[in-house]
């Protein structure tokens, strides 16, 4: 069974490795870790996460240390790191045209598995695009109930 693609948001990542964790954001870089998921990265995505992190904290009371660092990096082995080009670029996101590395993510994993990749994410730009969804842009509690949907308990728990 290949595991689903997934490219991972970083709004999702550090509330997952950081203190005041996010149940749900931890749970999909636990799938990640446990080879369950593919998180799917290209070179800016990976220096965002890093940089992010490598400022020790965030608002809202969320901080990084070693451990972090240590699950950012496990989190990464089990990734699919992504060359290229997209044929078709994907429209650029007005409100927020960081965001693009996420759907140019998406778009290379697609175009060079053939197959589905969704985006997980937290963030509000994403996540009100008008066909979010049908793109596959789901915040983390339904993208885990779409995988909950899709495959058998034993998926999640063996």
């Amino acid at each position: 069974l290949l595991a689903p693609l997934v490219v991972v948001d970083t709004s999702v990542i550090t509330r997952a490795i950081g203190t005041n964790q996010l149940e749900d954001c931890r749970r999909i870089v636990d799938l990640a870790t446990d080879g369950k998921i593919r998180p799917c990265v290209i070179h800016p995505l990976v220096k965002e996460y890093r940089d992010v992190i490598d400022r020790g904290h965030l608002p809202d009371n969320v901080r990084f240390d070693d451990q972090s660092h240590q699950l950012l990096d496990e989190f990464l082995a089990r990734s699919l790191i992504l060359f290229g080009r997209p044929e078709i670029f994907p429209p650029t996101i007005e409100a927020d045209p960081t965001d693009d590395i996420l759907l140019i993510a998406q778009t290379l994993a697609q175009e060079q598995s053939g197959k589905p990749c969704a985006i997980v994410s937290r963030d509000h730009h994403l996540l009100g695009l008008r066909n979010a969804s049908k793109s596959d842009i789901l915040h983390p509690v339904i993208y885990l109930a779409r995988l909950a949907a899709a495959f058998p308990q034993s998926f999640f728990y063996s």
